[in-house]
C-alpha cells in the first residue's frame, strides 16, 4: 500500500465529512477531516414543488426527505440558496418566504406572522421569480447572526412600492437555541390566488 500511486488508487464517490486527512500546522503533522476543509452539504436537490391557497395561508414545501439540522459549535456556519418561481400571481401582497428551523422556542406561524428565529423575506407581487442566499453563523452559545441577500426577476410591471426589492441585502441577530431543533423547512405565506414554486435548495454546514 506505501508503493501505491495516487493515481492507482479507488476514486471516492461521495463524502460525509468524516474522512480523515494529514496536514501540517505549526511543524507538526496533524489530521482534519473534509467536513472542516469544505463543509457538508445537507442538501442539494431540484425540488419543484408547489404550494398554492385559495385564502391566503402559510404552507410547506415538499423537499423529499428529512434535512436534520446539525450541532452548531461557534463559528460553524449554515449556507442556503433557495430559487422560487411564480405559478399563477395572488390578487395582491405577493409571497412571503421563510427558511425556518422546525420544533424551536417559538410558537408555529399564523398567517404571513414572520416566526421566531428564521429568515422571512418578501416576495413583492409582479415578480417572476427570486433567489435567495442565506448566511447563518453561530456567534456565541445562545446567538446567531443571519446575513441574506435577495435577487428578483420581473417580467411583468411591478406595483410601484415594489421597485426598491429589485435587490438587496440585510443582516439582523438573534437569540437561537439550534440545538433543539430536529429539521431544516421551506415555508411560504402564500397571498390568496397565489401559487408558488420551490424549484431548488442547497443547503451547506461548514464548520
Amino acid at each position: 500500500m506505501p508503493d501505491t500511486k495516487i493515481s492507482d488508487l479507488t476514486a471516492v464517490t461521495s463524502l460525509d465529512g468524516t474522512e480523515e486527512l494529514p496536514i501540517v500546522q505549526s511543524a507538526s503533522t496533524m489530521k482534519v477531516t473534509t467536513q472542516q476543509l469544505g463543509g457538508t452539504v445537507l442538501y442539494n436537490d431540484v425540488v419543484n414543488d408547489t404550494v398554492t391557497s385559495a385564502t391566503g395561508t402559510m404552507e410547506t414545501f415538499d423537499l423529499g426527505s428529512t434535512v436534520s439540522v446539525p450541532t452548531m459549535a461557534i463559528g460553524d456556519r449554515i449556507e442556503v440558496e433557495m430559487h422560487f418561481k411564480t405559478i399563477t400571481a395572488p390578487a395582491s401582497n405577493g409571497f412571503g418566504l421563510y427558511f425556518l428551523w422546525h420544533n424551536i422556542k417559538y410558537t408555529p406561524p399564523s398567517a404571513s406572522t414572520p416566526t421566531y428565529g428564521n429568515s422571512f423575506i418578501q416576495m413583492p407581487n409582479g415578480k417572476e421569480s427570486s433567489s435567495l442566499n442565506i448566511t447563518i453563523t453561530r456567534i456565541s452559545s445562545t446567538d446567531i447572526f443571519v446575513q441574506y441577500e435577495q435577487k428578483l426577476n420581473t417580467l411583468t410591471v411591478p406595483n410601484a412600492g415594489d421597485a426598491y426589492f429589485n435587490g438587496g441585502s440585510w443582516q439582523y441577530q438573534d437569540t437561537l437555541d439550534t440545538d433543539t431543533a430536529t429539521r431544516f423547512e421551506v415555508q411560504a405565506f402564500v397571498s390568496a390566488g397565489g401559487e408558488l414554486e420551490l424549484e431548488y435548495l442547497y443547503i451547506k454546514h461548514t464548520k
